[in-house]
């Protein structure tokens, strides 16, 4: 299991970047099971 924690840096709001890099990250990973 692999937890990731994402947030903004400056600010309050990325308008979605790191969730879909998340989310990139998800289908990446989900490519090796």
């Amino acid at each position: 299991m692999i937890q990731v924690r994402s947030s903004s840096r400056l600010g309050v709001s990325d308008l979605g970047t790191n969730r879909r890099r998340v989310e990139a990250l998800r289908e990446q990973l989900a490519d090796f099971d």
